[in-house]
């Protein structure tokens, strides 16, 4: 009934070479198989070998020891093996350390349930330190069961391929690896050399309260490279293929100084109803081309979140996406005042609303953008920012007051060239609440003229969908016998503009002159004994006068779009300029040259043929018998400053 004390071999040695040199004389072996062996502590130095089979038991009591410093100790300088079943080992402390030569080793063979723990049956308490270059080798099939204080050192290391579990949190300062794919370390988390594992295409994961391996999953691809996160492999930059369905977890962002190509490869990347942050950040240069791929984070209920929330360069080229079934979260946002955001061709649909540019310059080439609930979002909205819309559908949803466009800031911009768009219980289909709207092609579910540009109309089918086309204007100008000072409000500043003056004039033309270059032609009698034109061909300018001979009074025609005058600015040169009226009512002189009140000085006059107006500086007025400009007139502006305009 009275413990032991054991030792293995000839004691310790200073060096590794003495231990060899001993080691190579002699060699001391204790096996223990099918037996019980009671020791107050076993040191195994280092030319001793310590091997446990069979239904061993190894016990060494803290108490009643003759060797109180190693009372209950396992020493490990040489190698200890245990290997068979239902071996329990039972120390206070047990430490494996050594030279760097020859470490000291313990190895929990295949088949042992290796427990250490103190001689009461508590296991908190026991002490499992590998020092210096020890090892401790878990073979598969193999548990080791450790108490509260496990400590590992700097050089020591700890194989595992079976299971290993401590109650206390290691204190590993050395290397832990699990060496296959059933191999286990439960304990707590650690915070410093986790587990790694040498097994390839696999990793080390610490879920509840252990540490395991599993295959790794690549989910991208750049440059023949996979990666398990999407964030790592758009770190790196380039083209990053998508290689399989996977749930996002975090929001994948895109640094200021990275290009990255994004290609779904018909793959889906979606979200859990936990997903809270937006799916896609890009501040640098993103394209996405989806291939037939699909972000979806429509699992999602919180509130303002994005599929992709755009501050720098954005291209999507088709897809699908899906936006958060929430309040307030517009699938696509651009929301940077430089962001610049190109869609082509994307399924966008979302609970509120499909895309939201804040800021920025955005073009829209087709695809489809649909609401799916009351919610009140919108399938466009645009703030603080410009946005070019050349077709697509765009679907409210049909019973809310939701529209196809809505713009509301007075900043905002849209120009629509193109594209279907259906209504919601909001009249018309698109809306302006501020800013500005438009339209100059496209279907549209409701009357949107009050929003067609000049020279274009929506006109109803039988289908009850309004199509704009665009609208060709006559401007019919008198004409007297002589010299006439002409403009048009016609756009003539096209290729064919002086051809289309020539046709109109027709035989009742002379000459048609210009001020610069003093350009001109006439019409006169060809060698072939027709009429015609003859002159060297010049530009025509709607902002320029031009002087038109004719050798009969008659009304003269010119067919186009209507120039849009509008804060049409004029360069006026020292002297006589020749100034053109491109605006096709009539205005009141002040109104009309408002835009010279702060510039024209005394001495400033303005004419057309017999009648005058001179520049008032004190009242900021014109004075004279020319109390209007009229469409189709031209006039003469004598500036006596430098340049103006």
């Amino acid at each position: 009934d009275e413990p032991y004390a054991g030792w293995l071999g000839t004691g310790f040695y200073d060096t590794d070479a003495e231990k060899l040199a001993a080691m190579t004389n002699a060699k001391y072996v204790l096996n223990i198989e099918n037996s019980i062996a009671e020791f107050g502590y076993i040191h195994v130095s280092n030319d001793g070998e310590l091997n446990v089979s069979g239904n061993a038991i190894v016990k060494a009591w803290y108490n009643n020891s003759d060797y109180s410093f190693y009372a209950g100790d396992l020493i490990i300088n040489g190698t200890a093996k245990f290997d068979a079943t239902d071996v329990l080992a039972i120390y206070t402390k047990v430490s494996c350390d050594n030279g760097t030569d020859n470490p000291g080793t313990l190895n929990i063979k295949a088949g042992t349930e290796y427990e250490a723990e103190r001689h009461n049956g508590a296991i908190d308490g026991t002490n499992f330190d590998i020092r210096k270059t020890g090892v401790v080798n878990v073979a598969a099939n193999a548990n080791l069961h450790i108490g509260e204080y496990t400590s590992i050192a700097a050089d020591a290391t700890m194989n595992i391929a079976g299971e290993a579990t401590a109650l206390g949190t290691i204190t590993n300062n050395g290397v832990i690896t699990l060496t296959t794919e059933a191999a286990k370390l439960t304990t707590p988390e650690l915070t410093t050399n986790v587990p790694t594992t040498n097994v390839s295409e696999h990793k080390v994961v610490y879920e509840n309260g252990t540490y395991k391996v599993v295959a790794k999953v690549y989910v991208a691809e750049v440059n023949g490279v996979k990666y398990e996160s999407l964030q790592d492999a758009v770190n790196v930059g380039g083209e990053v293929t998508i290689l399989q369905d996977f749930v996002l977890t975090e929001t994948v962002t895109i640094a200021a100084d990275k290009t990255v190509t994004l290609d779904l490869n018909g793959k889906t990347i979606s979200a859990e109803a936990t997903f809270a942050v937006k799916a896609i950040v890009n501040n640098g240069t993103l394209t996405i081309n989806g291939n037939g791929g699909t972000i979806d984070i429509s699992a999602s209920t919180t509130e303002s979140i994005q599929v992709v929330d755009n501050y720098g360069t954005l291209t999507i080229n088709g897809g699908t996406y899906k936006g958060a079934t929430s309040n307030f979260s517009y699938a696509i946002r651009a929301n940077h005042e430089n962001s610049v955001t190109n869609i082509v061709g994307a399924t966008i649909t979302t609970y509120f609303g499909a895309v939201g540019i804040n800021k920025g310059v955005t073009t829209i080439t087709d695809g489809k953008f649909e609401v799916t609930s009351e919610a009140g979002g919108h399938a466009l909205y645009v703030a603080n920012a410009e946005v070019t819309i050349n077709g697509g559908e765009f679907i409210p949803y049909a019973n809310a007051y939701s529209y196809a466009v809505l713009t509301n800031d007075a900043n905002a911009k849209v120009s629509i060239t193109g594209g279907t768009f259906k209504k919601g219980l909001g009249d018309p289909c698109v809306k302006a609440l501020s800013g500005n709207i438009i339209i100059t092609g496209g279907t549209f579910a409701t009357d949107v003229n009050a929003y067609c540009h000049a020279n274009y109309a929506a006109i109803q089918g039988a289908d009850n969908l309004w199509r704009v086309e665009q609208v060709l204007f006559d401007q019919t100008t008198a004409l007297h016998q002589g010299w006439n000072w002409y403009s048009s409000y016609v756009n003539l500043s096209t290729p064919d503009g002086l051809e289309k003056l020539q046709t109109a004039l027709g035989e009742n033309g002379v000459i048609i002159k210009s001020n610069i270059n003093n350009e001109f032609v006439t019409y006169e009698e060809l060698p072939n004994g027709e009429s015609g034109w003859v002159g060297n061909d010049f530009s025509i300018y709607n902002t320029k006068m031009y002087m038109i001979e004719t050798s009969n009074a008659h009304e003269m025609t010119v067919t186009g779009e209507v120039v849009d005058g509008t804060g049409i600015m004029f360069m006026l040169e020292p002297g006589w300029n020749w100034i053109g009226y491109p605006i096709d009512k009539v205005q009141n002189i002040d109104v009309a040259l408002s835009g010279l009140q702060d510039k024209a000085q005394v001495g400033d006059m303005i004419k057309h043929r017999d009648v005058f107006a001179y520049f008032d500086a004190s009242t900021k007025k014109w004075i004279g018998t020319l109390t209007q400009l009229e469409p189709g007139k031209g006039y003469k502006y004598k500036s006596n400053k430098s340049s103006i305009s």
